[in-house]
Formats: C-alpha cells, structure tokens, sequence
C-alpha cells in the first residue's frame, strides 16, 4: 500500500532520476583543436559523450559540435583528423585566434 507521501513525492524524484539517468545533464563542449585522437578520445569521454572519427591520422582539425558550446550527455561529438586546421576565426595551422597566434 502506498503512502501519501509516496504518491506526492515519488513520481517527481522518479522523473527527476529518469532525466539524470537519460542525458539530461548539460556539459561543455571542450576545445579538442590540435589534439591527437587518443586526447580527444579522453576529453570526450570525460563529459560522457561518444566521439565519430573522420579521417585515419594526425591531429584534430575540426570538431562538431563547436567548442565550449553547451551539450548533453551522451551526445555525440565528432573529430576530423588530418589535414590544415578548420578554424573560422583563427589561424588555420594552430587553430589559435589571430590575436593569440605567434607568428
């Protein structure tokens, strides 16, 4: 026999348990640019996301979503390896915005 207690409260920590449980958890997207794959492998497992690889060798180059933008878990996060660096707003061999590039 349920108590009252159980009927008010228990439904909402049991919707509460099932969004921590499901990926309802926002995360950071770290900044992976530069990175060998086995360093991105980690960084994205450290915010409970799975990570797609496009390309075989080097360093990332590009990253899916965009960095420090908000995420769930278990979402995934793809890296390009290889090749120039994709920075839109920055220096295409480091990765750095202009201002942080020491050419």
């Amino acid at each position: 026999m349920a108590s009252a207690w159980g009927q008010s409260f228990g439904s909402a920590w049991g919707d509460a348990w099932g969004t921590l449980v499901t990926g309802g958890l926002a995360e950071t997207v770290p900044y992976l640019i530069g990175q060998t794959e086995a360093a991105a492998r980690i960084a994205v497992g450290q915010i409970y996301c799975v990570t797609s690889v496009v390309g075989t060798e080097g360093t990332v180059t590009a990253q899916s979503p965009s960095p420090f933008t908000s995420t769930v878990r278990g979402r995934t996060i793809t890296i390009t390896l290889g090749g120039e660096i994709n920075s839109p707003n920055g220096n295409s061999r480091t990765g750095l915005p202009p201002y942080a590039s020491r050419e």
